[in-house]
């Protein structure tokens, strides 16, 4: 009964080292096919947000030429506008210079009227 029952062990030993073969070739079989679909996924994934990243960078980079437009836009209304406040101020004083030549050279000639400005003696 020893003999047999040894035969019988080492019988169901086999069968069971089978078994667990079989399970671990599933096993990593299974591992290999989810690696698989994972790094599907993740090709996916990495697709989608590349995809989206190129539309969000032509989409800032339209924006990015519309603001400039209208930066340039308003930076000529404020100069024109500049120039023409410019216009009315030079307008407005143009005769300034001549009116100061005709001071400066008044004020001389008073400088130089003796009658009204007679030369101290020296101490």
């Amino acid at each position: 009964m020893g003999a047999e029952l040894r035969q019988e062990m080492g019988h169901m030993r086999a069968e069971f080292t089978q078994e667990i073969a079989g399970v671990r070739t599933e096993l990593k079989q299974e591992i290999a096919d989810l690696r698989t679909e994972v790094r599907g996924a993740i090709h996916h994934v990495v697709e989608v947000f590349g995809n989206r990243f190129d539309r969000l960078h032509d989409e800032m980079g339209a924006m990015h030429a519309d603001l400039s437009r209208q930066i340039a836009g308003a930076a000529r209304a404020a100069a024109e506008e500049n120039r023409r406040e410019i216009g009315i101020v030079d307008d407005k004083y143009r005769d300034v210079p001549g009116r100061i030549a005709v001071l400066e050279r008044e004020l001389d000639e008073h400088r130089r009227d003796t009658t009204l400005h007679p030369r101290r003696p020296k101490k």
